[in-house]
């Protein structure tokens, strides 16, 4: 039976920053893909009337992903580096046989349908990747006073992240391979790799950057010449970036609200996507500049409270999972901000907890859970 002090260890108030934007997002998702409107209903009877299946299917997810932070609450995260390298060759199995056998959805070949429903080897990945970097980066630094300074004690790390993030962009999905050198770069940098070593990485990139072209595929090439000048083909390519950019802009400071007749997303196919790549767009149409103020505050809350259990775990293998678990969140919040605006090309990596689909929220609510058991485990439990 569990303590009572096992409930009162739990970071309560990043679990609520967590629900009140998943509370938002549902809202959003509704009102996007709703073609019911406040003005001739009232709000109940556009509860009533609506087309409430994806909201339903959004609350299936929200509910699995919770069921998914419980169990992994219930395992000393400690226990994790045990089962660390069977988790990322299984993930990196799932990653090849993708290639082989997965079905292409917008230009990505990463992609398992069963049942209907879109599986992505590469969202499950995301919570491996940090689990064992996390594991191989404490390794080297847990009984160390300095940090990471050599080669040699770098390159277990440097293989496993190497492996997926060449099959990812394989694929390919840019999107998700610059999540996992994202998650990499914040677990080194915490790990305290040396100055030396990471203007050396900066010098590798800036040197590799022009190869990263000559392996895009051209319907990526396009993405990026359209993001530079979508008037390049605003029917085709550059239409999502002007429209998503219309929609947020048409917001104004307060917006139209929700389930508004006046909403640019009211219109059939006006913005695609609406409801997953392009929500946060749909949202600040709704709830105007505010609106998308209040969620990017609750954002920098949640990575806040998330890079505060990492700054107070008791070892190094925690401090490590929870910096990685805020930098893939920080990633996918600039990302997918950034491509609604035009400051970032488009990827289609989703807003966390935000965005309408499955995989990017169980992933996001597993990996705040690793986050909250590093939190709760920072001094010795028995349970």
């Amino acid at each position: 039976m569990l303590k009572r002090k096992f409930f009162g260890r739990i970071d309560y108030l990043t679990l609520l920053i967590t629900a009140v934007i998943l509370v938002f997002g549902l809202v959003s998702i509704s009102s996007a893909v709703s073609s019911v409107t406040t003005d001739e209903l009232s709000i109940f009877d556009i509860a009533a009337l609506a087309n409430t299946e994806s909201a339903s299917l959004q609350l299936i997810f929200y509910a699995v992903g919770l069921l998914a932070v419980a169990v992994i609450l219930l395992i000393d995260y400690n226990n994790l580096r045990d089962f660390s390298d069977l988790f990322y060759w299984a993930a990196v199995a799932l990653l090849v046989l993708v290639l082989f056998f997965g079905r292409e959805i917008n230009g990505t070949a990463g992609w398992f349908v069963i049942s209907g429903r879109g599986f992505q080897p590469s969202e499950y990945g995301k919570v491996v990747i940090i689990i064992v970097l996390a594991a191989e980066t404490a390794k080297v630094t847990q009984n160390k006073e300095s940090g990471i300074d050599s080669f040699r004690d770098l390159w277990p790390i440097l293989w496993r992240f190497m492996i997926p993030f060449v099959l990812i962009m394989a694929q390919p999905d840019m999107g998700s391979a610059f999540v996992y050198l994202f998650v990499m770069a914040g677990i080194l940098f915490a790990a305290r790799l040396s100055w030396k070593k990471i203007l050396f990485f900066l010098g590798l990139a800036a040197a590799a950057a022009p190869l990263l072209w000559l392996v895009m595929d051209d319907y990526q090439k396009v993405r990026f010449e359209v993001f530079l000048n979508p008037e390049l083909d605003p029917l085709g390519k550059g239409l999502q970036t002007i429209r998503a950019k219309n929609v947020a802009a048409s917001g104004g400071l307060f917006g139209k609200g929700f389930f508004s007749s006046e909403l640019l997303t009211q219109q059939t196919n006006y913005l695609p996507e609406e409801s997953t790549d392009f929500i946060f767009s749909a949202m600040v149409e709704a709830c105007g500049f505010i609106g998308g103020l209040i969620l990017i505050v609750l954002y920098a809350c949640l990575i806040f409270r998330i890079l505060r259990i990492a700054f107070r775990a008791k070892d190094h293998f925690g401090c490590y999972l929870a910096v990685g678990v805020a930098f893939m969140i920080l990633f996918h919040v600039i990302e997918n901000i950034g491509m609604n605006i035009g400051l970032l090309p488009i990827t289609g990596v989703p807003l966390p907890l935000f965005s309408y689909g499955g995989s990017n929220v169980l992933t996001t609510m597993a990996g705040i859970g690793l986050a909250l058991n590093v939190h709760m485990r920072r001094q010795r439990m028995d349970i």
